[in-house]
């Protein structure tokens, strides 16, 4: 039995250490560098496939022992034609040890998937003297721990098979950021289970989608044409090109009755952009947001990433899913900002003018800087009045966006209303982290505002109106009766607590309701971090003949429930 190692470097200060080690029954090689680990067991090799995941194939017999407070998920696929089902634990439960023991095939593919591991250990078991079941056999050990500089790959059970090798030192190695630990958005695993249910059956109706099922008006898609006829479609303004900064500003002044100039209105890509720029232009780290729970989670999920201590408002039916100026009262100290949506999402609820009014006088007062999400302003119901955070506050900011009213949802263009204060460092920022939003976009969205686009816009509106009347009188029906009032955007937000089975959360009802007839509906733990296992939200955006189909398929599963 032979051992050798080496090691080399390359451009960009990447290095790599290999080691390898001949023995009785395989060749192994294992190579590190500073981009991850592979282990080649003679034609086979082993190697991470993705962050946390180790992809294990070819083995005939192995066992896992991981950290279980971090192991996600462990499965088992076979090979085609295999008739013997898969074994493996999907979801296992954290605890202080997990020992996975499988047989398997040559060609199998296991998967372990891990978050924040510090270590994992695999072993490889290997035939005894001439392979044969009736001579002993042995397990090969891999362990790995990214708090130790070298652990070996070494026979722990048997002296004929493989010598001890060596993982290189990994302390040069960088692993994922404390900062991008944050919650997953997850409606997009709802929709992905959708379009595989799409794929399979083609009977999907989602009611998940938190956007218009219509395209951008007829003169945004001319526009569009004109648009890469006529321009260059270089880079922009940082802040956005004029003709689209005061489109956005006549806007605000109809719709509010306010003054609004084009100086005022700074264009990002998507409001997402916005809210990422102004979290970083008015808060340090460390520095207290509020938010309203249940609200959109990108909120507290982008300011915890970028070191912001989020306090949730614990919002409910008696508020009308809306943080008021007695919980501000009640805080410790003055938060260093507040975040609100009026029309909100996941509820719909809309802020009583002049509660809102109350909210931005007091944040004036206090030192506190307050952002109003007004992307969902256009779409209201029942006469409800929406009102706009710079009626009372300039020293307020507003969001704003095409992606709802204006049915404009990949187009990746929003805006702000901002204070001049905050204008220059906006400006070092976005020039740095964008250089510009979208140049089509902005040409072809200042037609977005026209009143041709607005007419057919409002088209869509009424059309959302009879879709949330059918939901809010087909839910009751069917024994879903605890909905949030719904006064704008396009949401119905249901608790379903009487409808899950005992162990079950709204995940795992969406995915049993999804798997029974077709219809997609987003769980509320994106949205409510304290009562989301319980909630489900319902998007109207679709067509009504789509309503009416997934109120009838419901009634046919919640009948049987």
């Amino acid at each position: 039995m032979t051992g050798e190692s080496g090691q080399d470097g390359s451009a960009g200060g990447r290095r790599e250490e290999r080691h390898h080690v001949s023995g009785a029954h395989d060749d192994v090689e294992i190579a590190f560098d500073a981009l991850g680990w592979k282990i080649q067991l003679g034609e086979v090799a082993y190697e991470p496939d993705g962050p946390g995941v180790v992809l294990f194939r070819g083995l005939d017999q192995h066992r896992v022992d991981v950290d279980a407070d971090h192991l996600v998920a462990h499965s088992v696929q076979m090979p085609a034609g295999t008739a013997r089902p898969a074994p493996g634990v999907e979801n296992a439960p954290a605890s202080a040890e997990h020992r996975i023991d499988q047989s398997r095939f040559a060609d199998d593919v296991d998967t372990v998937r891990l978050e924040g591991a510090e270590s994992f250990h695999v072993s490889r078991r290997m035939g005894g003297i001439g392979g044969g079941d009736l001579f002993p056999l042995a397990w090969n050990a891999l362990v790995w721990s990214a708090s130790a500089h070298r652990r070996p790959f070494t026979n722990s059970a048997y002296p004929l098979t493989l010598a001890t090798v060596y993982l290189a030192s990994v302390e040069h190695v960088r692993h994922e950021s404390q900062r991008s630990r944050i919650q997953t958005f997850h409606v997009m695993d709802v929709w992905k289970a959708a379009a595989e249910r799409q794929r399979t059956h083609g009977d999907v109706l989602t009611l998940a989608a938190g956007q218009p099922s219509t395209p951008a008006p007829a003169p945004v898609r001319r526009a569009t044409h004109e648009t890469l006829d006529e321009h260059l479609l270089g880079y922009t303004e940082t802040f956005g090109i004029a003709e689209l900064r005061e489109a956005v500003a006549r806007y605000h002044s109809d719709e509010a009755s306010i003054v609004v100039d084009a100086d005022d209105v700074v264009v990002t890509t998507g409001s997402s952009g916005a809210f990422t720029l102004i979290f970083l232009a008015a808060f340090d780290v460390g520095d207290t947001v509020v938010v309203a729970r249940p609200g959109y989670p990108a909120y507290r999920n982008t300011l915890a990433a970028l070191g912001c201590n989020v306090v949730e408002l614990d919002c409910g039916a008696q508020t009308r899913f809306q943080p008021t100026v007695a919980m501000l009262e009640a805080l410790p100290e003055p938060p260093a900002g507040l975040v609100v949506a009026s029309p909100a999402n996941p509820t719909g609820t809309v802020i009583d003018p002049g509660e809102l009014a109350a909210l931005a006088r007091w944040c004036d007062d206090h030192g506190t800087l307050l952002i109003s999400d007004e992307i969902y302003h256009g779409i209201a119901y029942s006469g409800q009045e929406t009102s706009s955070a710079w009626e009372t506050s300039r020293e307020s900011v507003v969001i704003g966006s095409v992606s709802k009213y204006f049915s404009m949802t990949g187009w990746r263009l929003g805006w702000m209303l901002v204070p001049e204060r905050l204008r220059p460092a906006l400006q070092r920022l976005a020039s740095n982290m964008t250089v510009c939003p979208p140049a089509i976009s902005q040409y072809a969205a200042v037609a977005a505002f026209t009143e041709e686009s607005r007419t057919e816009l409002d088209g869509h509106v009424r059309r959302y109106a009879v879709n949330r009347k059918l939901l809010l009188e087909g839910l009751p029906r069917l024994g879903i009766t605890d909905l949030a009032p719904a006064d704008g955007a396009f949401y119905v937000y249901a608790d379903i607590a009487h409808l899950l089975r005992e162990g079950e959360d709204s995940t795992a009802w969406c995915a049993r309701l999804l798997d029974a007839t077709g219809v997609a509906l987003a769980p509320g733990i994106d949205f409510d971090t304290a009562r989301g296992d319980r909630t489900v939200r319902l998007s109207f955006a679709g067509a009504t003949v789509d309503i009416e189909d997934a109120l009838t398929r419901l009634d046919g599963h919640l009948g049987g429930r």
